[in-house]
C-alpha cells in the first residue's frame, strides 16, 4: 500500500507546472528581503515608562480638582423654543 500511495504522489507531483514568470518574481521577493526585518523590535522598559508617565499625568490632572461630570444636554422640552404646532 505505500508503494502505491509513493506512486501516485509522485504522479500528481510530475503533473504540477511552474509558472517561470511566477517562480522569477517570487525568487527577487526573496532576495529583496523582508520589509517587516527593517523594524525595530518594541522595546518593554520604554513603553512601560511612557505608560507609567502617562498615567501620572492623568492622575495629576484629575488631582487639580476638575469637575469629573459630564455637562447635562439643553432640556429639548423648553419653553422657549418654537412651538411645533406653529404655523410660521
Amino acid at each position: 500500500m505505500g508503494d502505491a500511495f509513493n506512486s501516485k504522489r509522485n504522479d500528481a507531483m510530475a503533473d504540477l507546472a511552474i509558472d517561470p514568470d511566477v517562480l522569477a518574481s517570487e525568487l527577487a521577493a526573496e532576495l529583496q528581503g523582508d520589509p517587516l526585518d527593517e523594524i525595530a523590535p518594541d522595546d518593554p522598559e520604554h513603553d512601560a515608562l511612557q505608560a507609567a508617565r502617562a498615567c501620572d499625568e492623568g492622575l495629576a490632572w484629575l488631582n487639580q480638582g476638575h469637575d469629573q461630570s459630564l455637562p447635562l444636554p439643553k432640556n429639548p422640552f423648553n419653553s422657549s423654543l418654537p412651538s411645533l404646532n406653529a404655523v410660521s
